[in-house]
């Protein structure tokens, strides 16, 4: 008795196979993005043939907004951190003794109270 379903990677390839022609109609830099997709789409077959309540299209994209925000969320924290360094490296700098300053009155002498 043979199988009556394909195997998750076959469904993956039939997704990839239907984009085709849409993706050579794209200017090659999108194409790359594209291909990043169906990579992403390969890495979680398993899911996409899982999801029998969706559509193999369906499924794919799910995959693939998932794998975006992953990345989109990596990199926002990657950039916070960077922004916190440099918060602390501009303080660093600007107090180098660890102290605040005090500040410095139009005249250039230091007020020291009344």
């Amino acid at each position: 008795m043979g199988r009556n379903f394909p195997s998750a990677t076959q469904l993956v390839h039939e997704v990839i196979g239907e984009l085709k022609p849409f993706s050579e109609m794209l200017p090659p830099h999108e194409r790359w993005i594209l291909n990043r997709f169906y990579e992403y789409a390969l890495n979680n077959r398993a899911a996409i043939a899982n999801a029998a309540s969706l559509m193999p299209m369906e499924a794919t994209l799910l995959v693939i907004l998932l794998e975006e925000r992953k990345r989109t969320n990596h990199a926002i924290n990657e950039l916070q951190a960077e922004i916190e360094k440099l918060k602390q490296d501009q303080e660093r700098l600007q107090y180098p003794d660890g102290h605040l300053q005090q500040p410095v009155d139009a005249s250039g002498e230091q007020d020291d109270g009344p």
